[in-house]
């Protein structure tokens, strides 16, 4: 890839001449020539493949994604583990109830990116726990490479509905894949 930038590089400027001299660049061989096109081809094949290449992908519980679909029930069945330790050994978890939407970004390699609260509960303790359980579950599996070779982050986005009759038992995610 480097050595294919070199030889672009050095045609834009072997080719760059200004107004008041003129710069004579020694002829090419045809086999230079040959060359130089198919590196051309090779690098617009590349770039063509780059930007078609869908770097995000964002799961939610109405988007249809069946390469997501076993991670994400992964991804939930760690954070209710997860929450179930951490909520039921909360001195306030009396006070944690509500339902917040959370979105987690995963990388590829099942490193945790962001987590963001799309709406919150009202309660900024229960906020505080949703976004502490999913950072202490990470990391995350890493992707398959069916899955890597169509995402490098997965936006994950869930709510997250917490009583007190399911603090004794699990965090519910509605829409969560059975």
């Amino acid at each position: 890839m480097l050595k294919i930038l070199s030889y672009v590089l050095l045609i834009l400027l072997s080719s760059h001449c200004y107004a008041d001299e003129v710069v004579a660049s020694p002829p090419l061989s045809q086999e230079s020539k040959d060359a130089i096109a198919k590196q051309e081809q090779q690098l617009a094949q590349l770039i063509k493949k780059y930007q078609k290449r869908p770097w995000r992908k964002v799961y939610g519980i109405n988007i249809d994604n069946k390469l997501a679909e076993p991670y994400v029930k992964d991804f939930t069945q760690k954070i209710e583990n997860i929450s179930r330790l951490v909520l039921q050994n909360n001195p306030y978890r009396q006070n944690l109830e509500g339902s917040a939407i959370v979105t987690t970004s995963i990388k590829y390699d099942g490193s945790l990116k962001k987590v963001v609260i799309a709406k919150s509960s009202g309660n900024k303790n229960l906020d505080k726990a949703l976004l502490d359980i999913i950072t202490i579950a990470a990391p995350y599996s890493a992707f398959s490479d069916e899955m890597r070779a169509e995402v490098d982050i997965l936006d994950i986005t869930r709510t997250f509905t917490i009583t007190h009759e399911e603090l004794s038992n699990s965090v519910s995610i509605p829409g969560t894949v059975q």
